[in-house]
């Protein structure tokens, strides 16, 4: 695919991006979603190094025991959404391409995301953003 076939949107000031604003604001969703999983994924891996009876935190004013299940799996495990680096990758990229505007249209590097991949992978990360998260 070359540059000059790649949709490049202007912004305000002159500046261009390779995606369009709703587009942007989805990157933007699923960076946190993501940022999030990490979160969930060190706050395990730091429960798992203790010992099952000191496995406990406090949440509001009671205490409660951190689950041996891992309540982040259906993200990390093959064959969903974000299990592979390959993808995770990709997507930083493009976030990153989309985030910071060139100052012309030739410097836009062009998203290897199309919309409709970047709006699926967030309905997936919404589906188990809305199943894992207890709030607190």
């Amino acid at each position: 695919m070359s540059i000059s076939s790649t949709p490049v949107f202007r912004k305000r000031f002159g500046m261009f991006v390779p995606c369009d604003l709703p587009t942007y604001r989805q990157l933007k969703r699923i960076r946190h979603l993501l940022t999030f999983a990490d979160a969930m994924a060190r706050r395990w891996s730091r429960a798992q190094r203790r010992l099952p009876k000191n496995r406990w935190f406090w949440r509001g004013r009671q205490r409660r025991v951190v689950s041996d299940v891992m309540l982040f799996a259906p993200f990390w495990l093959p064959g969903t959404v974000a299990c592979s680096t390959d993808a995770r990758e990709l997507f930083l990229r493009d976030y990153h391409n989309a985030r910071f505007p060139k100052a012309s249209a030739e410097a836009v590097v062009p998203s290897e995301l199309r919309a409709d991949e970047v709006a699926s992978l967030l309905e997936h990360l919404e589906q188990w953003h809305r199943e894992v998260f207890v709030p607190w």
